[in-house]
């Protein structure tokens, strides 16, 4: 039983030796797959050529294509519908596909030409878009008979980045962007890999902008979509202090009204005005294409000035984390004064003691780099983000807190328009009656015609109505 087992395996070594050599004895010719291929025929072409096709050494031809004379005959392979046979006697096949890798045959007048066709294809572990931070895993697959084994090649070298058939990065980055290329032998096939992601953009993540100036927050694509299937859609949301649940920002009637989409395709970026300390928190874009998710998230900090007790204070909004605040004169010169850290604010107090300038200046800054400030004048209505609430508070103690003489100019203007108004309707009125009366004086001078007098006796009409005089209805019309 031992023998038998050994001769088999002998046999069975010999036929794929001899399969592979016969393989290798063949002229090998690689294709992409849905391309097309011309298999050349190099011998004299005459009244008769057949082509024929079979999937592996040990299999028997099978007739793909013949002619004879000016008829062409078909077979029962699978690439018929798709081949034809050029002018110069060679085989040309449309929409290659996987299948089709094999062995072909040409033959004219007993003499042989063959090919083996290797069919290369590129297969993802799931279709694109690729997106920042996540997976890619490309299979390069070669069907048929061939020695060569598939590596890949990196984007823009010949440096071979896998010498597996499998292509694998756990998290891509902007640098794996390009065309990865998979060899086999001679032949490389070309495979594009676009990753997108959210361009970067110089604030690190952290946002900072006075009270009632107004902010921008990016949130664009780094690339175009280039695709069009695949349709991006950006949603944005915040989490403050007042309100620590995630909030979509476009369901806030509030906020909606202060904001300024981005219209263009791929660019979700926002602005939002009129800012003030309630809008200091966390927000975040996110991403998705077809399914997938990416996200940025933004710290907005809102540095205001507040009054407490005769003292003027700087606040700042939201995290304080590796900033610094400072009060300046007029001159640019600093003050030594100790931030203080609050439940929901970070606070620097100016002391009424030391306003001895005529403007000051609150400063933030992050490291050494100057982020934002905001300006005030001793003497004047400190901004603490109320203003734009006026109507919250109502508008009795907005008019009082206005100038005796301000209110007095407002009465005396109201008065004196009114009394003109007046003035120009009865000039109006008394014009149009003077040009009431001039007509009437000028219809009775005018001397009446025998016809008029006629007129004048009868006092109904043949149908019965009652007519007046010329002058009477002249009169009647005003």
């Amino acid at each position: 039983m031992g023998n038998e087992m050994k001769s088999v395996m002998r046999v069975w070594l010999k036929m794929f030796i001899l399969g592979f050599l016969q393989a290798a004895s063949y002229g090998n010719i690689y294709v992409s797959k849905k391309s097309v291929v011309t298999l050349p025929c190099d011998v004299k072409p005459q009244t008769q050529v057949a082509w024929s096709y079979k999937k592996d050494v040990s299999s028997a031809y099978t007739n793909i294509v013949k002619t004879v004379g000016r008829n062409t005959l078909f077979g029962t392979t699978p690439m018929k519908s798709k081949s034809r046979i050029l002018s110069s006697a060679a085989l040309q096949i449309q929409d290659v596909e996987t299948d089709f890798a094999g062995f072909y045959q040409c033959e004219i007048s007993g003499i042989k030409k063959e090919y083996n066709l290797l069919v290369v294809s590129v297969v993802p572990e799931h279709p694109g878009p690729y997106l920042q931070s996540s997976s890619l895993k490309l299979d390069c697959l070669v069907s048929g008979s061939s020695g060569e084994r598939p590596v890949w090649l990196q984007p823009g070298s010949e440096e071979v980045w896998s010498s597996s058939s499998t292509l694998e990065i756990k998290e891509l980055t902007m640098r794996h962007s390009g065309t990865w290329r998979c060899r086999v032998g001679s032949f490389k096939l070309e495979q594009k890999v676009e990753v997108l992601g959210i361009k970067a953009d110089p604030s690190s993540g952290t946002l900072s902008v006075k009270n009632g100036g107004s902010v921008f927050f990016p949130c664009e694509l780094s690339s175009i979509l280039t695709e069009s299937q695949y349709q991006s859609e950006g949603v944005w949301s915040r989490v403050t202090q007042e309100s620590p649940a995630e909030q979509k920002i476009l369901q806030l009637n509030k906020v909606k009204k202060r904001l300024l989409l981005s219209s263009s395709k791929g660019n979700h970026s926002i602005s939002l005005s009129k800012v003030s300390p309630v809008d200091a928190g966390r927000y975040t874009c996110l991403v998705q294409i077809n399914g997938a998710k990416m996200s940025k998230s933004f710290q907005l900090n809102v540095l205001s000035v507040e009054s407490s007790g005769g003292n003027v204070v700087c606040c700042l909004h939201g995290n304080a984390s590796g900033f610094q605040m400072g009060w300046s004169d007029a001159e640019g010169q600093a003050r030594d004064l100790q931030m203080q850290q609050g439940k929901s604010k970070t606070t620097l107090t100016l002391p009424m003691a030391q306003m001895n300038s005529t403007a000051w200046k609150c400063n933030l800054y992050l490291g050494s780099k100057l982020q934002t400030s905001i300006d005030y004048t001793p003497g004047t209505a400190v901004d603490d983000g109320s203003s734009s609430n006026v109507g919250s508070r109502g508008w009795v103690a907005a008019v009082l807190k206005m100038e005796l003489w301000v209110l007095i100019s407002i009465c005396v203007g109201g008065v004196i328009l009114i009394a003109l108004v007046g003035v120009v309707i009865g000039l109006l009125v008394r014009r149009r009656h003077l040009k009431r009366l001039t007509r009437r004086r000028r219809l009775q001078k005018q001397p009446l015609t025998p016809r008029q007098y006629c007129q004048c006796q009868r006092k109904r009409t043949i149908n019965g109505s009652r007519r007046m005089n010329s002058y009477q209805e002249e009169d009647r019309d005003y």
